[in-house]
């Protein structure tokens, strides 16, 4: 976030998520999705490789 001059407030904002949610996972609070995963890594602009999904998680494919 920091190398492409991002805050929390708009990484949370290109990942399509609020900004307390960023926030528990940056800070170790809460376990992000591999959904999760792959909207932080696109809106801070690194390729993602996905993982496993684990039932109930919503699919990469409904990232937007």
């Amino acid at each position: 976030m920091r190398d492409i001059g991002l805050n929390n407030a708009e990484t949370a904002k290109r990942a399509g998520m609020n900004v307390d949610t960023l926030g528990r996972i940056l800070n170790g609070r809460t376990y992000p999705t591999l959904f999760d995963l792959h909207c932080i890594a696109t809106a801070v602009e690194v390729p993602f490789v996905g993982g496993y999904l684990r039932p109930g998680d919503r699919s990469i494919n409904d990232a937007g």
